[in-house]
């Protein structure tokens, strides 16, 4: 007999029956109510699942779009307006249930603040983060979910409101059709936030009166990941008062993360060497301002300067020649071009990103969308090298950009560049994300700064197969880009030359052994629990909260690991699909309700006790949370 199986899909919608039960079911997302009307009635449901499912349909929706209405992007004070809006919500929620719902257990905020020391030159940052608790006041193991409720920045382009969050129905997205909500934050990470919101209300309500002496479950709202992160400061602070979680969740990613890439970020500068020779030159070239080095640019602008008869020729002409252009490869594909006149009556060339915007997945890009600053790069670097446009400095950087990484992201321009493994294998190696372009305030020189993640084979330090954690050490980037760099200059030596100004890197890959890792073995245990199949265990390139920790783990809320649209992650038109917020909310609240009643049990303690004995710590090199990732 062939053995009957059942998809992720069709049991976490069968535990939709319990909705279809419910007075409140006329509430319930219709893609999923249509399986759960056709389903066998569920048995009956306990206190937490059924409030589980009363707050995805009540409060999922409101409570998202009320947070995404807030503007909480990076580039604002630690202490914005915004986020202590936020933050007077979620108490606020937080102490109404506590009054309705609750009788004997409570969500109790808490708080953390501190002022540290950044770089070299004595400056300081006040890291802040808070959340809510359930449980013991000194318990002898604390599990957490960890979100965050910055942003990036919104971004603009036509008709994308990002803090008027709205429903789209009926989007192509992974195994068929979801409606999605779509707006800044939404997937990354107010809907998460507000979907680990759901289960620690909904274990609160399960457990009230019968939660494990010595058990506390807590969530955590970061307010910097998408700058300098306060999460690993707060865990490194010895002096703070509350316990390190035993396990935690990094709600920000996909089911699951099994290894994340390294991070290197390298800045490049070319120097001017006078006023260029030639009838038009490259008067500035940058991507859009502010621009964050971990998000692919919305948009990057090159000012063409030059004899008035020349510039007339260009504007007429610019047009048919960026439609012509051949790139390194016939199926890339261009981003959009608009074309100016300024107010001086210079030629203004300005490209649109279309497609995924985080730096950690420039491939997702590069395959279905356009990264405007490649796009106009290459084309001014193929002016600059026919004699159409002097080679000043701008025009030096722009064939530098072409010469080094072309349209491509995984380096096969060079094969110093190029590298995989067998856990970042072929298709998933370094990468390469041109980012962040801009001029220097002083000087007015072209500066570039680039986001690469990294496979193991670009560490200086192999990896010894059996050791789980960050792997210690630098990468082999400066080596590299400093014999790079000088090839260039001794190929293009009339051009103004490129200098490596600075490589820092953030970290090394983090490497996690399913297998044999406790953790994960729990997190897979819920996982199977909810949906009938085993977690996935992928390695990506993002950098999460759980880098450099054992006793985290970076997991949901996605199951399709792709970051473009419809999910826009970093992007214009951000959006998270509303059926798998749901379904990806009902395996959280799985792994929470398995680690309390796992702790009740008292044959797990002393494994618990050696899960607290492998808690791992960031490397003293570790960078990632100076700069973001």
């Amino acid at each position: 007999m062939k053995p009957f199986t059942l998809s992720r899909r069709s049991i976490l919608q069968g535990m939709g029956a319990i909705a279809a039960t419910l007075p409140f079911a006329n509430l319930w997302p219709k893609s999923a109510i249509a399986a759960a009307k056709t389903s066998a009635p569920s048995a009956a449901a306990s206190p937490g699942e059924t409030l589980l499912e009363q707050l995805l349909q009540d409060n999922f929706l409101p409570e998202t779009e009320e947070l995404v209405r807030i503007t909480t992007y990076l580039g604002e004070s630690v202490d914005n307006q915004g986020l202590q809006d936020v933050q007077s919500l979620l108490y606020q929620w937080a102490t109404e249930f506590n009054t309705s719902e609750l009788t004997t257990l409570k969500l109790t905020p808490f708080e953390w603040k501190k002022t540290l020391p950044v770089g070299d030159a004595g400056e300081e940052k006040e890291y802040w983060l808070f959340g809510l608790r359930i449980g013991s006041d000194t318990p002898s193991r604390t599990v957490a979910m960890i979100c965050h409720l910055d942003t990036v920045l919104p971004g603009e382009a036509e008709g994308w409101l990002p803090f008027e969050p709205k429903i789209e129905e009926d989007v192509e997205y992974a195994e068929g059709q979801e409606d999605f909500l779509v707006g800044r934050g939404t997937i990354d990470d107010k809907g998460p936030a507000v979907s680990a919101f759901i289960v620690a209300r909904a274990i609160a309500k399960q457990f009230d009166g019968t939660m494990p002496a010595g058990l506390t479950v807590e969530i955590f709202f970061d307010t910097s990941e998408e700058t300098d992160m306060a999460t690993p400061k707060y865990l490194d602070d010895d002096t703070k008062p509350q316990r390190n979680p035993d396990f935690g969740i990094v709600y920000d990613a996909q089911w699951a993360v099994r290894a994340e890439k390294g991070g290197e970020r390298p800045e490049f500068g070319v120097s001017s060497t006078g006023e260029p020779q030639g009838s038009l030159w490259i008067e500035s070239f940058i991507s859009a301002p502010d621009s964050a080095t971990n998000q692919i640019p919305v948009s990057a602008e090159a000012v063409i300067q030059g004899e008035t008869e020349a510039l007339d020729t260009f504007y007429t002409n610019v047009e048919a020649l960026y439609a012509a252009y051949e790139f390194d490869d016939p199926n890339y594909r261009r981003a959009e071009l608009q074309i100016a006149r300024d107010s001086n009556n210079y030629v203004v060339l300005t490209t649109l990103v279309a497609g995924a915007q985080h730096g950690s997945a420039p491939d997702e890009n590069r395959a279905d969308g356009a990264n405007p600053l490649v796009s106009l790069a290459n084309f001014l670097a193929g002016l600059v090298r026919e004699g159409t446009l002097a080679p000043n400095d701008m025009g030096s950087m722009a064939v530098f950009i072409e010469w080094m990484w072309g349209t491509r992201v995984f380096g096969e321009n060079h094969a110093a560049l190029v590298a995989y493994d067998e856990v970042f294998v072929e298709g998933n190696g370094t990468t390469y994300a041109v980012t962040k372009l801009e001029t220097d305030a002083t000087s007015g020189d072209p500066h570039l700064e680039i986001d690469i993640r990294y496979a193991i084979p670009h560490h200086q330090q192999d990896w010894d197969r059996e050791t789980e954690g960050i792997i210690p050490g630098d990468s082999e980037f400066e080596d590299i880009f400093s014999t790079l760099v000088a090839e260039f200059n001794a190929t293009y030596p009339a051009y103004p030359p490129v200098v490596l100004t600075v490589t820092n890197t953030l970290f090394g890959p983090d490497i996690r052994l399913p297998d044999t890792n406790e953790e994960f073995q729990r997190l897979d245990a819920a996982y199977r629990e909810a949906t009938g199949e085993p977690c996935p265990q992928l390695a990506i390139g993002g950098g999460t909260d759980a880098k450099g920790y054992l006793f985290l783990l970076a997991a949901g809320p996605l199951f399709d690991r792709r970051m473009g649209p419809p999910i826009n992650y970093h992007g214009i038109n951000e959006g998270a699909p509303l059926t798998t917020m749901d379904d990806s909310t009902r395996i959280l609240y799985s792994v929470m309700h398995k680690e309390v009643t796992d702790f009740a049990a008292p044959s797990v303690q002393n494994r618990f006790s050696q899960q607290r004995d492998r808690r791992g710590q960031r490397p003293a090199s570790f960078k990632g949370h100076l700069e973001g990732y």
